[in-house]
Parts: C-alpha cells; structure tokens; sequence
C-alpha cells in the first residue's frame, strides 16, 4: 500500500513481494530490450528467471514500468538485507551510474520501523518556525500493519541531533518538552466517503501519560515510551505522537 517499511518484524513480513520499477528514457531514439534484474543480497530473487523483460520499445521521454509476479520470500529470516534493482537495455548510454538502485531493509525479531530510507527529512516538531502547523499540540503519525496478532511493547521517536538555522536564531532539540504517545485506530482511511480525519484519526484505543523529555533522551537522540504490553489483534494503527514545548 505505498508504505516503505525500513524494519519488519519476522511476524509482520509477508510470504510474498514483487519488485518493480519506472524506468525514463531520456534519449532521442527508442529504446528496446530493456530488463530489470533484482537481487536480494547479489542473489536473484524471483524465478524462473531474476530477469524481467519489457516487452516493446519504450518512447522518447516517456516512462513505462516493469514488474515482477509475486515471488516467495518467506524463508527470508531476521537479518539485514540490500535490494537491488538494476536497469538494462539494448540501447547506448553514457550515464551508467543512474540506472541502478538499492535500498537496504531489516527483518527483525520485534523492531517495526519506517525510519532509515530517505536522504531529505522533514523537521518537525513545536518550537521549530513554520507557523500553526508546528504549534503547541502538533501531531505526527505513522501507520502499521500488523497481521499477526502482537504485543506492542515500547514506541521509540528519534530526534534530530543537529542545530537548525534560521533567520530567526539557531533551533535545536533540547530537555523540557512534553509528549504522548497514541495508538488509533485507521477507521475511514480506506472509506471513499471519507474526505477528512478528525484530530484523533479513527480513535483513540491506547495513550500513554505525559512524558517528559530529559537531558538523556537528547543526548541518546532518541524518547522511549513503555506501553506495558499492549495487545494489538490483526489490523492497521497509526502511532501517534502529541507534542508540547513548555516553552
């Protein structure tokens, strides 16, 4: 569902994937016998073959996709892995360098994590400039997937460590803060009826108390709240965080 998940539970991992990619021709003439190999780890990773074949020829400046069937994975145990996607064609290219991709993911034994993949980050938090959408009372959220029946055990944040300039002065995290952690139920997301979500997403089903934010959790860069063993039946949650700056 578009959600890319750097760290999966073992429990959490499905049976199957596919692998796909967008592939941009860029030059002036068509472009044919173009494939895309996957690997896991430098292995092939779908059979009977790791190749796919785009049947055709792919346009000037145009973009078409290649992907995979669904392929088994599930002996794929906790452990850390690099996916690969490389494109190749028939073609001549003098910018070898852009037509592969890798992505690193985890397979953990009770990690669950969106964090890892991106280069650009979002700040986000109270104190940071940006007006009402970074006031006392901001909420983030991040949504989960959980299709086995679970024990959600501690929710981890991390923080941004560095100093952030502006003309309004130097930011940077510091101890004071207050925040709750939330579990919410994902009620409407998937309902065409529904245009907007309320501030509590589709409701609230856990929260923790205030939690305040300590010299060590900065210092760590990272606020760790207990949930005491909450149980979580098959389902998607958002986790979601209440922030305030105390000033």
């Amino acid at each position: 569902a578009s959600i890319e998940y750097y760290a999966i539970p073992k429990s959490q991992m499905p049976d199957q994937m596919l692998i796909g990619a967008e592939v941009y021709n860029y030059g002036y003439n068509d472009e044919d016998g173009v494939s895309l190999l996957g690997m896991i780890d430098g292995e092939g990773i779908y059979l009977p073959s790791p190749t796919l074949n785009y049947e055709g020829t792919i346009d000037p400046d145009s973009t078409e996709y290649i992907e995979s069937e669904y392929f088994d994975i599930s002996m794929l145990e906790a452990g850390t892995y690099t996916f690969t996607a490389d494109i190749i064609s028939s073609g001549t290219d003098v910018l070898l360098s852009d037509n592969g991709l890798s992505r690193e993911f985890l397979i953990t034994e009770n990690v669950y994590a969106l964090d890892g993949l991106y280069e650009n980050n979002d700040l986000v938090g109270t104190g940071v400039p940006g007006g009402d959408n970074n006031a006392d009372g901001v909420k983030i959220a991040n949504y989960f997937d959980i299709k086995q029946n679970t024990t959600l055990s501690s929710i981890r944040m991390d923080l941004y460590t560095g100093t952030y300039e502006t003309s309004l002065g130097t930011f940077e995290t510091a101890p004071g803060g207050e925040l709750i952690a939330y579990v919410c139920d994902t009620t409407g997301i998937f309902d065409p009826n529904v245009t907007e979500l309320g501030p509590e997403l589709g409701g609230v089903i856990w929260y923790s108390d205030f939690y305040l934010v300590s010299e060590d959790d900065v210092d760590n860069g990272q606020i760790v709240i207990d949930a005491d063993d909450f149980e979580l039946p098959v389902g998607a949650y958002y986790i979601m965080i209440e922030m305030y700056s105390n000033g």
